[in-house]
């Protein structure tokens, strides 16, 4: 059983909000796009395991008054699976704000979600920059 249209559209609008949330500084919006056993890894050396976690990093962002203001641009994103869990790759840009806008970092996502009650969410994220 492949990913259903209607699946494929909300796994879009998932990493839509995920974006929208992050960059707007909505810290609960951002949190609701986790399971509760999320795993998040931006390699070399930062992982996060649990909501819990995750709220703590939403707080430090949200509480951080040097954080720069910042747009998360995805392409190419594909998405593989069947049932109530799908990878997803993205390429992934970010631009900071501040100054004008600039290109801070590019990369790639790799994503597992999962439907939890209904709604897709990120079981584990992996963001992997260019180097």
């Amino acid at each position: 059983m492949t990913i259903s249209t209607e699946d494929r559209m909300a796994i879009l609008d998932l990493l839509s909000r995920y974006n929208h949330a992050i960059d707007g500084g909505d810290s609960e919006a951002w949190l609701d796009c986790f399971t509760e056993d999320a795993v998040y890894e931006f390699p070399p050396d930062r992982r996060w395991e649990g909501i819990e976690q995750l709220r703590e990093v939403a707080a430090s962002r949200a509480n951080d008054p040097d954080q720069p203001a910042s747009r998360h641009w995805l392409n190419n994103i594909l998405i593989e699976g069947d049932g109530d869990t799908a990878q997803v790759t993205a390429y992934v840009m970010l631009l900071r704000l501040p100054d004008g806008p600039r290109i801070n970092h590019t990369g790639m996502y790799r994503h597992t979600v999962r439907k939890v009650d209904g709604a897709w969410k990120f079981a584990h994220r992996r963001m992997d920059q260019d180097r």
